[in-house]
């Protein structure tokens, strides 16, 4: 079978791009023919391992962005989505598309148009991964994607008519339903877990807290930059490392850094940037917890990662992982939009250690049980041979 998968930039590290990645990786391995089609790319800034190998073409090589794929204040926002609902870059994608692919599997919503007009066009199946709903009826938060909803009617149209819909989490099975009337399957992501090394937690008197994220304001790192200074005037001596790409969204990254300067937290609260994977595996080594408060945010695939290496993880019910997991029996989970109650799950977890390791333990079995690659190629697999037969 010949597959193609779409993804709009692979010039950054984050659960979307592994995903993508991983899953080329064992349908290759499956005797597939696999092209993955991108807008920007920059093989170092991504997953240079993952992509090693593998068949991918780009529009443009990420030197030659221009500000709408990395906006940095209101305007540039505005004009992001301007160029997003004119149409261009998704033409321009569709241009570097083969037309004797047996499926297509877009795998965001910034190349869902491109797979509509491909679609459109050739006749032929696509398999929609969809990490995050791309437009709403009515949605406060988010009134580009709102506005879009209304004036472009012709990409709801290709929603519709994509063979399958698929998600990671009934947060997103959700959204299709009251948004587009549909229904979709889901299907979990996962990682290989052999390559977590689990390792217990010994008692320190300085204790790490590890997060990781792309800066987005869905991420709410301000609830982790505020857990944190709950926890030093509770008199924990307590850092937090921060790992992920700041550039993406810079008028949020602005935010973020003015507010640890207002608490007074800029030695207790570090920022790495962008790491290599063994880099990574590190700082998972060296952490004794892992705070994941983001809301609303689809599945979370670092959470499983932090708890294959034994991590005992703190994560709120606004993220998709949560659905799958157990409070005090294989994570730490509270309120989105809590600090207190972040701050209140890791104090427990330092001062009760039998709690810390049972969650630790029961983590890593959960994750060897559960959470694989080889799972979800297998079970996307399926769902591409049911619509190319």
């Amino acid at each position: 079978m010949k597959i193609g998968i779409l993804i709009w930039q692979l010039d950054i590290k984050g659960g979307t791009q592994r995903q993508a990645l991983e899953l080329a990786r064992n349908l290759l391995r499956d005797g597939h023919k696999v092209i993955i089609y991108t807008y920007i790319f920059d093989k170092e800034r991504s997953y240079p391992g993952l992509c090693e190998g593998l068949d991918i073409r780009c529009v443009k090589l990420h030197k030659n962005a221009d500000k709408a794929d990395c906006p940095a204040t209101d305007l540039e926002y505005l004009y992001k989505y301007f160029i997003f609902f004119t149409g261009k870059k998704h033409r321009q994608l569709l241009d570097i598309v083969d037309t004797d692919l047996d499926v297509l599997n877009p795998h965001d919503y910034g190349v869902y148009v491109t797979a509509g007009l491909w679609q459109r066009k050739y006749d032929k199946p696509v398999v929609w991964m969809m990490n995050d709903l791309p437009l709403f009826k009515w949605n406060l938060k988010s009134i580009p994607k709102t506005i879009g909803y209304y004036i472009r009617p012709e990409y709801r149209r290709f929603i519709q008519r994509f063979e399958e819909i698929v998600v990671l989490d009934s947060i997103n099975q959700k959204g299709v339903k009251k948004n587009f009337n549909r229904e979709s399957k889901i299907v979990r992501s996962g990682l290989n877990a052999e390559w977590f090394k689990f390792s217990k937690r010994t008692h320190k008197d300085v204790v790490t807290i590890l997060m990781t994220s792309v800066l987005y304001p869905h991420r709410k790192v301000e609830d982790g930059v505020r857990a944190l200074k709950i926890l030093l005037d509770r008199g924990h001596n307590i850092f937090i490392e921060h790992i992920g790409d700041l550039k993406q969204n810079l008028k949020y990254t602005r935010k973020i850094f003015k507010l640890i300067d207002q608490l007074n937290l800029q030695e207790r609260f570090k920022f790495n940037g962008s790491v290599s994977a063994p880099e990574l595996l590190k700082f998972y080594e060296n952490s004794d917890a892992y705070l994941f408060p983001n809301s609303p945010q689809t599945w979370g695939l670092s959470v499983f990662e932090a708890m294959a290496c034994g991590i005992p993880v703190v994560l709120t019910y606004g993220c998709g992982a949560s659905e799958v997991l157990k409070d005090q029996e294989n994570a730490m989970i509270v309120r989105p939009d809590s600090p207190g109650e972040l701050a209140r799950a890791v104090e427990e977890l330092i001062l009760h250690k039998e709690l810390s390791e049972k969650i630790a333990e029961n983590a890593r079995k959960f994750v060897e049980d559960n959470i694989s690659w080889r799972f979800y190629s297998e079970e996307m697999l399926d769902i591409f041979e049911k619509y190319v037969k």
